[in-house]
């Protein structure tokens, strides 16, 4: 070694050691910044800390992101019960902040994920779409740009501004999922991951719903001053803020999981998990709608999959495992209906409809409603119907159907362009399923039981204001993205 070198790594060795001195002196700074929060509202910090996470992953993992994202939303009710029983800073409502937070990171993803796109890519995307599948879009934009204008003819600003966030917002997921789904090298990842997830959140509502919620869920979820029992039992939550919110997720996680685990070999032993638990979390709801919703996606997926080209022992799984799945159904709901004579009684509204008492009142709703459509047949404008209604009066006004409630708050118009881009794009996403290729198809079909689903679901509530539309638009762009994943390259 010459004299030069060795006197030069003498040099460096002190520059060095200041280095390191500066990220320990670092450090432990930012971990004295973080114990003082941590210390006073741990759970705001610790919530706070994820979406900062997901936030900064999605500048450089916008996929991974976008799907951490969706499975944080999955936890919206588990987040406010910790805010809620943990302080916030400043006296901050922990409702609002915490949806605040889970939504700042499914917003935050999403954006990442399309603002990579250039102008030119989205006019290849259209450009290799078919006439009606344009007219599709053109009904879709249109809906949307109806509602923009709707809100500054809405009786209130604010109820019309927050109408248009619980609804027509989420719909970028659309999108979102679309071009993630395309721009990831392995798509096998991002099943794994989404269905990781979504095994967690469903397993953990199905132990409850056996086991007893936490005390602390269980309060929260009757301080919303919402239908919590039935009979004296507690209809489990699990992460969501009640049985409502988890049922509008599992029906659909059910759908889409267990025809994926039957139709990809390699999705199997998770697909089926995933479906498993969330059947497990629609039985323990104690709700009715999502019981028949899921039977209606499982058989879409049967008639689909029975009328298309695939081999003789995919369809064979398929209806193996969907019969399967109405079996478990139906043996999760005698035996709940032992739990208490009024579940028992709920479930003989399934069979006679027309003579329950809860159908009764929701048709009489419905008579209700309809019979004041003439007098606004343009719409009572953004906000007067659903849980934006009761911002102000603290009693919201329901229709119990997501589709009355388009028509009621926007008319005709708003109805006719809703449903024509929703019935329209399912029934053109199937056709261009059915020729597209095996390694695709499986995933598409998957997805667009599970849209089927939650669409049954939107007939007999306000689900569309429900954490289930995160699930719902997110499979609509996973269907859309297997759909036209030949003709619509974005890049690489």
């Amino acid at each position: 070694m010459s004299m030069e070198t060795f006197a030069a790594r003498r040099a460096v060795r002190p520059l060095g050691l200041l280095r390191a001195a500066g990220v320990v002196a670092a450090g432990a700074l930012a971990g004295l910044t973080l114990a003082v929060p941590l210390a006073a509202w741990p759970a705001f910090t610790l919530v706070s800390l994820i979406v900062a996470t997901i936030l900064v992953a999605a500048v450089r993992h916008p996929t991974g992101a976008l799907v951490a994202a969706v499975v944080l939303f999955m936890c919206e009710g588990t987040v406010k019960v910790l805010l809620t029983n943990t302080g916030m800073p400043l006296g901050a409502g922990p409702l609002p902040v915490g949806a605040a937070l889970i939504d700042a990171a499914l917003f935050g993803a999403m954006l990442a994920v399309l603002v990579r796109v250039r102008p030119a890519e989205w006019r290849g995307m259209v450009g290799g779409l078919s006439r009606p599948e344009r007219a599709v879009l053109a009904l879709g934009v249109a809906w949307l740009l109806l509602s923009g204008v709707q809100v500054l003819t809405s009786p209130s600003l604010q109820d019309a501004l927050e109408s248009l966030r619980l609804t027509q917002a989420y719909l970028l997921l659309i999108p979102a999922t679309c071009v993630a789904v395309m721009r990831v090298r392995r798509l096998d990842g991002l099943l794994r991951g989404l269905l990781t997830g979504l095994l967690l959140v469903m397993a953990y509502a199905t132990v409850r719903g056996i086991i007893g919620a936490h005390p602390a869920e269980e309060a929260f979820s009757v301080g919303r001053g919402v239908v919590t029992h039935y009979g004296g039992v507690f209809r489990a939550i699990g992460t969501f803020s009640g049985a409502v919110g988890l049922s509008s997720a599992a029906a659909p996680v059910a759908v889409f999981a267990l025809v994926l685990g039957a139709l990809l070999p390699q999705q199997r032993v998770l697909g089926l998990a995933t479906g498993a638990f969330a059947l497990g979390a629609v039985v323990v709801s104690y709700g009715r709608t999502p019981l028949a919703a899921t039977v209606i996606g499982l058989v879409f997926a049967c008639v689909f999959v029975l009328t298309t080209g695939l081999h003789g022992h995919r369809r064979l799984a398929v209806v193996r495992t969907m019969t399967g799945a109405v079996a478990v159904l139906a043996a999760g709901a005698v035996a709940a209906s032992f739990a208490a004579p009024a579940l028992g009684e709920r479930l003989e509204g399934l069979a006679r409809p027309w003579a329950d008492e809860s159908m009764q009142l929701r048709y009489e709703t419905w008579e209700r409603e309809l019979s004041t459509l003439g007098e606004q047949p343009l719409g009572r404008g953004l906000g007067t119907i659903g849980r934006a209604s009761g911002l102000r009066t603290g009693e919201p006004v329901t229709t119990d159907s997501s589709y009355l409630k388009i028509l009621l708050e926007q008319g005709f118009p708003g109805l006719v362009l809703f449903l024509g881009a929703l019935l329209w794009g399912t029934f053109l996403i199937a056709r261009r399923l059915k020729s597209a290729p095996a390694s695709t198809r499986g995933v598409g079909v998957a997805a667009l039981s599970g849209l089927a689903c939650f669409m049954a679901f939107m007939g007999t509530g306000e689900t569309i204001e429900q954490p289930g539309k995160v699930v719902a638009w997110t499979l609509l762009g996973l269907a859309i993205a297997a759909a036209w994943s030949d003709e619509l390259r974005i890049g690489e």
